[in-house]
């Protein structure tokens, strides 16, 4: 288990990743700049933060719980700190996925055009 002061910097970090993340997802898609591959990578990479935030939060929300009531209990903790770090690699591996079927996508659009 961690100690106080890193799970508030977690909790901090955790929030940080998701205002970061989604302040440049809503500027892309506010400013429809999603046309460019760049962009989209950027778009790709903002979200990333965002899940890895939520996963963060989740994370250190538990432990904190645990600290401060007991539940859930030590193994629960453990298990859903894997299952949450396999969640992320899950999300990993779709948007490095989506790079790819985004630009077969933007050039079968480009070839009718």
């Amino acid at each position: 288990m961690a100690t106080n002061l890193s799970l508030v910097i977690s909790l901090l970090f955790g929030i940080g990743q998701i205002a970061g993340g989604g302040a440049v997802v809503w500027w892309l898609l506010a400013r429809r700049r999603v046309g460019e591959p760049r962009t989209f990578v950027l778009l790709l990479i903002a979200s990333w933060f965002i899940c890895s935030g939520i996963a963060e939060l989740f994370v250190s929300g538990m432990e904190i719980a645990h600290q401060v009531s007991g539940q859930p209990p030590v193994h629960a903790v453990d298990t859903w700190r894997g299952r949450a770090d396999a969640a992320l690699l899950l999300v990993t591996l779709a948007l490095v996925a989506a790079l790819p079927a985004y630009l077969a996508v933007r050039r079968l659009f480009a070839d009718r055009g």
